[in-house]
């Protein structure tokens, strides 16, 4: 079985961890020195030590407490072990980088109320997007993902076999077939004979279960009735989308008779304030690439102005749309394939290069309106490129290609030129042409099959 950070007990400490770390970043401080940011934590409350009376305790008392900790071997001292794993969980969920610095998405939840819709919704995005991977950093596996689908399948009184979410050795059908026959057979053991079927300690079994199931009641995906008793919620169930779940599973909803926490009041907020929610994508295998299903609803969270982009996005993915996605990604031939059916039509990751680099793609069919649709591409790739990229990948694509299925006026290439942003036109059974000068140099670092060219 894997293992996981479990500091995380509350999203409180982990909001907080993440508000400390900007500040202290900000300030020059070095927050990859589990030292300087476990005892800055302590500080401030989002660590606390064992037997400490902070409701009297004086910062003298609290100072020399910490010198005293700080006496103990590196390995003993809980509240470097606190940074180090809350850190981790902060780099997982796509809110920091490993130096530290603050990502976008890590912008925007701080920039969210507490106990806000805005707020949940960027922690159930983050979560979905967590992978832990195995021993030899190979294969990942989405445990929030597993934790639904085992929800789905048998709601679990004292998140008796949740344990199982960290079990998976990757995301493939059957290693999760696998993990939904073992919560069929260990739900109803006892905490010693869970343990002892996964081959772990009680301490470690014991601890799988703490975070993760944990943050995921706070965004609203699963909750947790007064039985103590672990459902999927609606929005869990969206979470999960009908593709991801056999048509013949058992699905235990949360109970209608019994009504969720309700969440926390929103607070007044001008639209100044309001933030856009970062969607990230997913790593697709080629062949999959423009074949899903076209989306009827928007995500919760946007502005609406995003709100209009995204559902002008999702009619405009007609079968032609999909049909060219799926055709150009067919023709590169190796590497690592993103799609993000919200935001952008794929990503490309090179991996023929000693140093990563990232390739945004937008596609548009034309149809008598090329300007329109080149202005709209523009628009998306600058946008999607700065934003949703960046959140997912932590830096900038190296290009910026729009891909069309007809001839574009060569004044459109042109303009596409000085923006740097590639033209590329793609037909079926005619291959790739490129249609300006930066499309030429995309295509010249595209690794195409032979009936590409």
């Amino acid at each position: 079985m894997k293992n996981y950070p479990n500091q995380a007990a509350s999203f409180e400490r982990v909001r907080g961890t993440l508000s400390t770390i900007r500040e202290m970043y900000s300030a020059g401080e070095n927050v990859t020195d589990d030292g300087v940011l476990g005892y800055e934590l302590a500080r401030r409350g989002f660590y606390t030590f064992r037997g400490f009376d902070y409701a009297n305790g004086t910062t003298a008392a609290l100072e020399a407490r910490i010198s005293t900790e700080k006496s103990k071997k590196a390995s003993n001292q809980g509240a470097r072990t606190n940074a180090r794993e809350l850190r981790r969980t902060l780099i997982d969920l796509g809110w920091i980088v490993d130096d530290g610095a603050m990502t976008p998405a890590g912008e925007l939840l701080l920039a969210s109320d507490p106990g806000s819709d805005e707020e949940r919704d960027l922690l159930r995005t983050g979560l979905l997007e967590l992978e832990v991977p195995d021993d030899d950093g190979i294969e990942y596996s989405h445990p929030i993902v597993i934790l639904l689908r085992l929800l789905h399948r048998h709601s679990t009184v004292h998140r008796a076999g949740l344990e199982l979410i960290l079990e998976a050795k990757d995301d493939s059908e059957a290693e999760l077939e696998r993990v939904l026959l073992l919560y069929d057979m260990i739900r109803d053991d006892s905490p010693a004979d869970r343990a002892a079927v996964l081959g772990v300690s009680e301490t470690v079994r014991a601890n799988s279960v703490k975070v993760l199931p944990t943050l995921a009641k706070y965004a609203g995906l699963v909750t947790e009735d007064l039985s103590s008793t672990w459902h999927i919620t609606e929005d869990g169930l969206a979470a999960l989308g009908e593709s991801n779940v056999p048509d013949d599973e058992t699905v235990a909803v949360y109970p209608p008779q019994v009504s969720p926490p309700a969440p926390a009041p929103k607070s007044e907020t001008t639209n100044a304030k309001r933030r856009r929610r970062l969607t990230r994508g997913k790593e697709k295998n080629p062949a999959d690439i423009g074949t899903h299903a076209v989306n009827k609803t928007v995500p919760k969270g946007l502005t609406p102005d995003q709100q209009a982009e995204a559902q002008q996005r999702l009619q405009e993915r007609t079968v032609n749309h999909q049909a060219l996605v799926n055709y150009f990604a067919s023709l590169i031939d190796g590497g690592a394939f993103y799609e993000d059916n919200t935001s952008y039509d794929f990503v490309w990751l090179n991996d023929y290069v000693d140093h990563d680099n990232l390739h945004l793609f937008e596609m548009k069919t034309i149809d008598a309106d090329a300007d329109a649709q080149i202005t709209r591409a523009v628009g998306q790739l600058l946008y999607y490129g700065h934003f949703n990229v960046v959140a997912k990948f932590k830096e900038y694509p190296l290009t910026r290609t729009v891909v069309v299925d007809a001839d574009v006026h060569p004044d459109l290439a042109d303009f596409l030129d000085t923006l740097g942003i590639g033209a590329i036109k793609a037909q079926q059974g005619k291959g790739l042409i490129a249609l300006n000068e930066v499309g030429a140099t995309t295509l010249a670092m595209l690794p195409l099959k032979p009936a590409a060219g």
